[in-house]
């Protein structure tokens, strides 16, 4: 990352040190300075400060790069939206029935409820979606809450 260092050296003080000035060039243009009084050999300090500059630039891009390639939580309240107005009716009249829904299995029932005290213990929904948050869009096309196709809408909408 960088491509080009040079030094000014001052003349030396009393006691033997001198000013020196560095300039930095990373590959994208962008310019870092550094001024410090020492006796040190500046050619090398110049070199080693280069290294550990590419380094750090190095580190600060890969971090940018996952930043970049992330999307944001939806709230739960943006996530609910995702859904019409009836589909969060039929969701909403599902769960305040769970527990005497005739097309539920006891599995699909503590499933459901587990997924419900989930959403509600947590703060965002994570985008991508989770796997579990797939299975639950898929519960709900089962049981014709949503269909294949808004299912893919919800999808498509909320990793977007």
């Amino acid at each position: 990352m960088i491509v080009s260092s040079t030094y000014t050296e001052g003349p030396p003080q009393v006691d033997g040190r001198r000013y020196v000035s560095e300039l930095h060039t990373d590959d994208r243009g962008q310019t870092y300075t550094h001024e410090w009084l020492g006796d040190q050999d500046a050619a090398m300090v110049l070199a080693d400060r280069a290294a550990v500059l590419s380094a750090q630039i190095s580190a600060q891009r890969a971090a940018e790069a996952v930043v970049l390639g992330t999307a944001l939580p939806l709230t739960k309240y943006q996530f609910r939206q995702l859904f019409t107005f009836s589909e969060r009716v039929a969701v909403d009249s599902m769960e305040a029935n769970l527990e005497q829904h005739p097309g539920l299995t006891v599995e699909q029932r503590a499933s459901i409820r587990t997924g419900l005290k989930d959403f509600n213990a947590a703060q965002d929904v994570v985008r991508p979606f989770l796997p579990y948050d797939l299975q639950m869009l898929d519960l709900f096309v089962s049981l014709g809450i949503l269909t294949p196709e808004r299912k893919a809408q919800i999808v498509s909408a909320g990793n977007g």
